[in-house]
């Protein structure tokens, strides 16, 4: 039980609880939403339970039943994705000119024998993409048996084959999970802990313009997830201690605590809020709507998403 200026509020935290982020998709288009605990540069894997995957299913990709730790294979062709892994792609070149190209045929004469000719047709050229081959291995984690991709890392150059290898696993056993080099799930890294209520709720908002900020709050403009992508992992490279979320989950506030600092950063992954820094007594503060935390001069610091909102937080949690 907590008190806040004549406003009495019940708190409950609930036991350590581990959130793990599956990917369960028929196929993602871009890999931002689902690196979260993953830095750039960061290496990582994808890496799916063999107690969620039918034998006989491990079995038509190529592996040996009974498993057998350590075998690695080159999956065998299922779809479209596998496909890809096994023999490349090609992108049609209708930049240029098109070519005369060849198919084999067979054609009856007029005597009724058939003879083997070579039949043209136009076509765009074709620039060949090499199969990526990834091979995918069974491993022991915590003597559980898994399947594990080889390793990945992230960067500008990479977005390409971590989507093709989430895509084939996807294709493959329809979900995946994504793991740290210590062999854990990216976003249990960080201790977690459920709470009853939601972090920072709706209030009246003090601002004026309240049709302008509203209309950014709801909005799903293209590229979006990709801000608010990048504003978590800046938060992230800091290694907060642990990360709690209220009953809006993923969707409502993130609170990042930073105990050796003293500092606790809340953040939104709805872009057009701003980011609160507290000290202290933070589960005081999420009671309160931002309307009452501005109004008190609560909040330690308070960041608006906005140009150098990375340089500030930077500067803060340094």
């Amino acid at each position: 039980m907590v008190v806040l200026d004549k406003k009495t509020v019940m708190v409950t935290i609930h036991s350590l609880q581990k959130v793990n982020r599956m990917i369960s998709k028929k196929r993602i288009r871009n890999i931002d939403s689902y690196l979260l605990g993953i830095r750039d540069n960061d290496s990582f894997f994808i890496v799916k339970k063999v107690s969620e995957i039918e034998l006989n299913r491990l079995s038509l990709h190529g592996f040996s039943i009974p498993l057998i730790v350590g075998e690695q294979v080159l999956p065998r062709i299922l779809g479209p994705i596998s496909r890809i892994n096994s023999i490349g792609s090609f992108i049609r070149r209708k930049d240029l000119p098109m070519e005369t190209k060849f198919r084999d045929g067979c054609v009856k004469d007029w005597h009724g024998n058939y003879h083997f000719v070579d039949i043209p047709y136009k076509r765009y050229p074709r620039e060949e993409i090499p199969a990526p081959s990834i091979e995918l291995k069974i491993i022991n984690i915590s003597d559980e048996l898994h399947v594990i991709s080889p390793p990945l890392q992230r960067n500008n150059s990479s977005n390409s084959i971590i989507k093709h290898v989430i895509n084939l696993f996807l294709e493959l056993f329809g979900s995946c999970d994504v793991y740290t080099m210590d062999l854990v799930p990216a976003l249990t890294s960080i201790p977690t802990i459920r709470v009853n209520w939601r972090i920072l709720p709706e209030g009246e908002y003090p601002w004026t313009r309240l049709a302008q900020l509203a209309g950014n709050l709801s909005s799903s403009r293209t590229g979006i997830a990709k801000i608010q992508e990048h504003n978590i992992n800046t938060i992230l490279q800091f290694r907060p201690s642990e990360l709690v979320y209220g009953a809006g989950g993923f969707r409502g506030y993130l609170v990042f605590k930073f105990p050796t600092k003293n500092l606790f950063v809340m953040e939104n992954v709805i872009y057009g809020n701003a980011t609160y820094i507290f000290e202290n007594d933070w589960e005081q503060f999420s009671q309160l709507t931002k309307a009452e935390i501005i109004e008190n001069s609560l909040v330690l610091r308070r960041i608006e998403h906005r140009a150098g909102w990375e340089d500030k937080i930077k500067s803060i949690l340094s």
